[in-house]
């Protein structure tokens, strides 16, 4: 297993440099006796199900990534963020405000988080907190919240509205914290300065880079025709792939958690 974690650990270019940016800033603010920076862009838009049919599941959702600082060490507060979806030229179609439940106070870097409008299939999926986890191998695992969900979604807020359109109209998600900053976005169809050629009703909008705290508007955001529903995205037809390495735990961390995996196997066998 230790073997299989080490080989997997091996980050892009780009997230090689944010990881070392990050770490030569934590060491000069230290030095300094500061306060390294906070990282703006802490969650991305990584996809948007902009088809009319045939994917799984088969409505309105939506997915982000956290990257925290691009480290694996990283987690994020996003309790009471915002999830502004605007479509079709209209802003504010759809606006969803997350509760205050304690797994909001901590996410880990490397979580891929869909929001569905329906709760049960074949438009929709239940809430699962990490119903995937792997974090350990992969660096990465799914959160799916229901919109509807009023554990994990702040029903109560005044602009909640968890009946958002998504389609092939221009959609976009604005990613905010719970002041209504802006953490990222509006990203989707269109959006300021989009490579892409557009989003038909038989394609899905996504991130076609590996998730860190580098990605912008103006980084490579395309369509494509398969979706990739809580897992790493891919594209050209399955042949690339994202990687998130960069969020597989330090090897510290890996052996601590396999060694106690062995110790609880010991206990339980005496």
């Amino acid at each position: 297993m230790w073997r299989q974690c080490y080989q997997t650990r091996v980050p892009t270019a780009t997230n090689y440099l944010v990881l070392m940016k990050t770490r030569c800033c934590r060491f000069v603010c230290a030095l300094a006796g500061l306060s390294a920076p906070a990282f703006a862009s802490t969650a991305i838009v990584n996809e948007i199900n902009c088809r009319a049919t045939g994917s799984t599941p088969d409505g309105d959702w939506f997915e982000v990534v956290v990257v925290g600082e691009g480290t694996s060490s990283s987690t994020v507060d996003m309790r009471g963020w915002q999830f502004r979806v605007d479509n079709n030229g209209t802003i504010q179609q759809g606006y969803v405000k997350l509760s205050t439940d304690t797994y909001w106070s901590s996410v880990r870097a490397g979580t891929i988080i869909t929001f569905c409008e329906d709760n049960t299939g074949p438009t929709g999926a239940a809430t699962s907190i990490l119903g995937t986890d792997n974090f350990l191998t992969e660096g990465w695992g799914h959160t799916n919240i229901w919109a509807g969900d009023t554990t994990y979604i702040d029903a109560s807020w005044a602009l909640n509205d968890a009946s958002f359109p998504i389609d092939e109209r221009n959609t976009q998600i604005l990613i905010q914290d719970s002041s209504g900053a802006t953490i990222s976005g509006p990203a989707g169809e269109g959006h300021v300065g989009y490579p892409g050629s557009g989003v038909s009703a038989t394609e899905i909008f996504k991130l076609e880079a590996d998730p860190s705290p580098a990605i912008t508007l103006t980084s490579a955001y395309n369509d494509g025709s398969t979706d990739t529903f809580g897992r790493p995205n891919e594209w050209s037809s399955g042949a690339s792939k994202q990687s998130f390495a960069v969020f597989i735990p330090e090897p510290s961390v890996a052996l601590l958690v396999l060694g106690g995996m062995a110790l609880l196997g010991i206990r339980r066998r005496g």
